[in-house]
């Protein structure tokens, strides 16, 4: 599984939305890549006023406040989806 952090330096949900996901990999087993929107305008213009956006696999999972629930949620769910 692969997640991707979508957002810009000194944003401070962006940063609680990563401790979130560092937290979970206590739990998962997945890449983190976190991507800085203020470098790609397509992506400036996509995202600028709803991050951070975190997707698990190209799949939007959250926005904006970022609830540790809907994470784990979403890594349950593609964890069955594999499994099956």
């Amino acid at each position: 599984m692969r997640l991707a952090i979508y957002g810009k330096a000194g944003c401070c949900l962006c940063d609680n939305a990563e401790e979130i996901v560092r937290h979970l990999r206590r739990e998962y087993t997945f890449e983190m890549e976190r991507v800085d929107i203020t470098h790609d305008l397509g992506l400036y213009d996509r995202y600028r006023e709803a991050i951070p956006v975190l997707t698990l696999d190209g799949v939007e999972i959250a926005r904006g406040r970022v609830a540790i629930a809907a994470v784990r949620t979403a890594f349950v769910k593609a964890a069955r989806s594999v499994q099956i």
